[in-house]
């Protein structure tokens, strides 16, 4: 049974001026942590932080909730990449009271995908029971 379903589409533009100052971004250091921007940096931050981004909307969403309404922080949410990018191999975790909403959803599984186009990304997130 589908307990909760996230789709995110995010334009790889939006997110240049903060890749261009990648170590002063407070937008950056805010959304991602440290760890992810590591993991960012050494696969490419064109396309990670977009990607990246995009799978946290979704997911805030596939667990009933928005970053503006919501207890859950950005960092509560996380992926960093095992390869380039659009090899597809991520690591998703949650945390804090990410991870709790989770829980209370009876800890379902978490089927994931995304999508790269040319000027935009889309991430999919469905939890199943």
């Amino acid at each position: 049974m589908v307990v909760g379903c996230g789709i995110d589409t995010e334009e790889k533009y939006r997110f240049t001026k903060h890749i261009k100052s990648f170590k002063k971004s407070d937008f950056l250091k805010l959304v991602f942590s440290q760890k992810e921007l590591d993991n960012f940096y050494k696969y490419g931050l064109s396309l990670c932080v977009p990607i990246a981004f995009c799978f946290k909307e979704a997911v805030f969403k596939a667990l009933g909730d928005s970053w503006t309404t919501s207890p859950m922080t950005w960092k509560d949410i996380s992926i960093t990449f095992n390869s380039e990018p659009l090899n597809k191999e991520y690591h998703i975790s949650l945390h804090n009271q990410a991870k709790e909403t989770y829980e209370l959803l009876g800890s379902p599984k978490i089927l994931s995908d995304y999508s790269c186009y040319e000027d935009h990304v889309t991430f999919e997130i469905i939890l199943h029971n």
